[in-house]
């Protein structure tokens, strides 16, 4: 079997199969880019939301600190007549 020389169409085919590849290499080193982005904003925001619950944290612990129960008249408790409530 005897193959003529290659035109363009044949020459543009050849080189589609590298051309695909490449395009999806492309593509997906885009979708990796982009899902580290996603990755890095919700660790980012993650942060902040652990750094406000540490505030807030902190904040309670120097309110209860601060909290003084005092009694209605002067006594030492020995019974307790009531129950535990269910809500």
């Amino acid at each position: 079997m005897c193959l003529g020389p290659l035109d363009d169409h044949d020459r543009q085919a050849d080189g589609l199969p590298q051309r695909l590849t490449v395009a999806q290499q492309s593509q997906s080193i885009a979708a990796t880019q982009a899902g580290d982005a996603v990755n890095s904003a919700t660790v980012s925001q993650d942060q902040a939301t652990v750094s406000q619950d540490q505030a807030t944290v902190n904040s309670d612990e120097q309110a209860l600190s601060a909290t003084t129960l005092i009694a209605p008249v002067d006594g030492t408790v020995t019974a307790v007549g009531g129950s535990v409530a269910r809500v």
